[in-house]
């Protein structure tokens, strides 16, 4: 009797431990993918691709604009403070292939947490929006706000 009832006690404790164990491992980081559909430009147009961070902490944001294949044409990182908004630019000079009369691309804004952040970012509190315009007028011809995806399974072709 003596012996069953010192292994319940033991039992009982190594239940109790499991959710200390688990609570002191460390999560994966869950990035939120802020991406578009593709676009297309031609000459004498630019896309630019923009991220305000309207959360009240601040997030480190990488700003993508892919080709059709999915590599990567031009990318910038920035610690984004709260309120404050960054753009990356990519003009149809900055194609490689002059061949074609218009390139489409993809823009993608990852956001994650900066080191030491306990509350991961929220999609809710992520705006992202692609526009093409002239470059010569600085007129915007289209827009598109980037819906916020935040899902272990998303593709992205520099987390692999």
């Amino acid at each position: 009797m003596r012996s069953i009832f010192l292994k319940l006690i033991m039992a009982s404790f190594a239940l109790m431990a499991i959710p200390a164990i688990s609570a002191a491992q460390t999560s994966e980081p869950v990035n939120v993918y802020l991406m578009s559909r593709l676009l297309n430009f031609t000459k004498g147009q630019a896309v630019s691709l923009n991220f305000t961070n309207v959360d009240r902490v601040t997030r480190n944001a990488k700003l993508y604009f892919l080709d059709v294949n999915g590599n990567t044409l031009k990318t910038a990182s920035a610690r984004v403070l709260p309120g404050q908004t960054v753009a990356l630019s990519f003009s149809f000079t900055e194609v490689t292939r002059t061949s074609q009369t218009r390139v489409g691309v993809r823009g993608v804004v990852v956001i994650s947490d900066p080191p030491g952040e306990v509350e991961p970012p929220e999609p809710d509190l992520s705006l992202a929006n692609l526009e093409i315009y002239d470059v010569q007028t600085s007129k915007t011809t289209f827009g598109l706000l980037l819906p916020a995806v935040r899902n272990l399974n998303v593709f992205f072709p520099t987390d692999q």
